[in-house]
């Protein structure tokens, strides 16, 4: 179980790759939470360490809403899955072992938000195929690591952080080998896709890709905004 300490760094690590507009939380998965009753109904029959999971990943949505100054009101879950916020609010929400964290940002200042968090550890070869585009793949034998972060699992980071920020808009579903992510070690990430087929307005962009790696876990972030919108 992560103590708070170790808590506390990803959370600094969390707030150091969001844009001053968005606001986040990390909290533990340790079967304290307790949900609302609106959203107790979407885990209701799976199995505890899944409503753990769920629930803790709500209580760090309402931290995340706090900081940003707005009620720590209910998040039901949509039929598709995707987290339903409240009015004029963008959100993502991610878990991993022993770990759930969310970003929140204002619809009018972001108008999607990516996040996703993984434990380190290298991804399976047989997964390669299923994740990196013919090029990443390439680029993965030649160089492995970015930083000292595992290549093939940061691109997976990445691309589950830009599906969140985009599937929202467009409800649509694209597979990971649809997008291509330039991975950089200074903590910078950028997407791009292989074709139009997303949906996505072309006056929105991704915006400020960025990834770190603390205590074992990746993060990554990643906005979208209006052409013409900085996120500040």
């Amino acid at each position: 179980m992560p103590n708070e300490t170790t808590i506390g760094e990803l959370l600094d690590n969390l707030q150091t790759i969001t844009p001053p507009p968005v606001a986040a939380s990390v909290v533990a998965v340790d079967g304290s939470h307790r949900p609302f009753a609106e959203e107790a109904e979407a885990v209701q029959h799976a199995i505890l360490s899944r409503q753990n999971e769920f629930s803790a990943g709500r209580a760090a949505a309402r931290g995340a809403l706090v900081q940003l100054g707005a009620q720590p009101v209910a998040i039901p879950r949509g039929e598709d899955r995707r987290p339903l916020w409240p009015d004029g609010i963008v959100g993502s929400i991610s878990h991993t072992k022993g770990y759930a964290a969310a970003a929140v940002g204002l619809e009018a200042e972001v108008v999607g938000l990516g996040l996703d968090i993984e434990d380190a550890t290298p991804l399976k070869p047989e997964l390669y195929r299923k994740i990196l585009t013919p090029e990443e793949q390439e680029l993965r034998q030649a160089t492995p690591l970015v930083g000292q972060a595992p290549r093939c699992k940061l691109t997976f980071v990445t691309k589950e952080a830009l599906f969140k920020s985009i599937y929202p808009i467009t409800r649509q579903f694209f597979g990971f080998q649809e997008a291509s992510v330039v991975l950089n070690s200074d903590g910078s990430w950028r997407a791009s896709f292989i074709h139009d087929r997303i949906g996505m307005s072309p006056d929105y962009r991704t915006h400020q890709g960025r990834w770190r790696m603390v205590g074992g876990v990746i993060v990554a972030t990643v906005c979208v905004v209006r052409d013409g919108q900085s996120s500040k």
